[in-house]
């Protein structure tokens, strides 16, 4: 078992005229880690590769000890926390009905903490999703990343 929460070795992929070329990344559990860079420098394609989303056209990915694909990279997504660059919740949705939504989506779920964010975050429970502005989806998208109180938590943007 690894002392990392992500390694990426020699991973590559390319997304038509972007490549992301030969990464070599390792970061240590309970560390810190932001990837500064331009726009189209591959920051959110890293994400992406991390969460299993995309995959390496070479290379290794790993997180919390397993490869995103794997058989074991089920109960991993149980412990990771995502923040998109743009939230996405259905828009007919509200903050109580997302926060029903994700109990049935993470084992570890836990809906007083994500009252707490609500609360904390000033966030109206009943005003649907498409009624939010984009300071309020991006609040909302962290509660929901929190509530379930994740080992890794990758923000984009």
């Amino acid at each position: 078992m690894s002392d990392n929460a992500l390694e990426l070795w020699h991973v590559s992929r390319r997304l038509g005229d972007f490549e992301l070329r030969d990464v070599n990344l390792t970061l240590p559990k309970g560390c810190i880690l932001g990837l500064v860079g331009e726009n189209g420098a591959g920051k959110s394609t890293t994400i992406r590769l991390l969460t299993g989303e995309l995959w390496p056209d070479s290379g290794t990915v790993s997180v919390l000890d397993a490869e995103p694909g794997s058989p074991d990279f089920r109960s991993v997504k149980e412990r990771l926390g995502v923040v998109p660059d743009d939230a996405w919740f259905p828009e007919i949705l509200n903050a109580r009905q997302v926060g029903t939504m994700m109990a049935m989506t993470y084992e570890s779920w836990d809906a007083e903490l994500y009252e707490s964010y609500l609360a904390r975050f000033a966030l109206p429970r009943e005003k649907n999703f498409k009624d939010y502005s984009r300071g309020m989806r991006m609040k909302l998208a962290i509660a929901v990343a929190l509530a379930h109180r994740p080992e890794v938590l990758l923000l984009d943007e």
